[in-house]
């Protein structure tokens, strides 16, 4: 929600009007396909925990996880 926020008022828009800029609508219009859309999602939400095994910090986790997130939108949006 946080990037939602973000990329809505960068962009001018009124930041709780909704729109497609969801990471489920990205990943879907990349893929076309739900299943790959489902598990792309399922990842997503799944990375954070994976993380932990390395027993990083709470914030290290969140930075990883923003950067990650952030490189994978701007990879989808751009092909």
């Amino acid at each position: 929600m946080l990037r939602l926020f973000l990329v809505r008022s960068l962009n001018k828009k009124n930041p709780f009007k909704g729109d497609l800029n969801h990471i489920h609508h990205i990943v879907n219009n990349h893929f076309r396909n739900s299943n790959y859309t489902l598990l792309f999602s399922t990842f997503l939400f799944v990375f954070p925990s994976l993380l932990l095994f390395f027993e990083l910090e709470t914030y290290y986790i969140l930075l990883i996880s923003i950067i990650v997130y952030t490189l994978i939108i701007k990879y989808l949006k751009k092909n």
